[in-house]
């Protein structure tokens, strides 16, 4: 007879294999001392890095992830600018106007392959 659920239960110990609990544990002890060990100047120096690495990698995954914009449509009129902006927000499909000073309709990549 079963006396715990699913998640009461824990993996088998490996014997010699620290578990990641473990790990981690001994890594934050180990960056503990570390900054108790710092001088108040090289705290501050630690401080700007890891906003600066925090910062690079979130502007990473920001370009990474925007979308790859397409011309659909330049050199438009007005009234044609107003009209496809109705037709791609009713088909809600995304869309950007372009400012380079002429009227032109940009579309995500993968949108200008599927035909509107």
């Amino acid at each position: 007879m079963a006396t715990g659920t699913q998640l009461e239960k824990s993996a088998p110990l490996m014997h010699g294999q620290p578990q990641l609990t473990d790990r981690l544990a001994g890594l934050w002890g180990r960056a503990r001392v570390g900054w108790a060990g710092m001088q108040p100047a090289q705290r501050g120096w630690m401080l700007v890095a890891a906003l600066l690495l925090a910062a690079l990698v979130g502007g990473l995954f920001w370009y990474g992830l925007r979308p790859d914009w397409r011309i659909l449509y330049a050199d438009m009129d007005p009234e044609d600018v107003r009209q496809a902006g109705q037709v791609l927000s009713q088909a809600q499909i995304p869309f950007e106007l372009s400012a380079n000073g002429a009227a032109s309709w940009c579309l995500p990549r993968n949108w200008t392959r599927r035909g509107c």
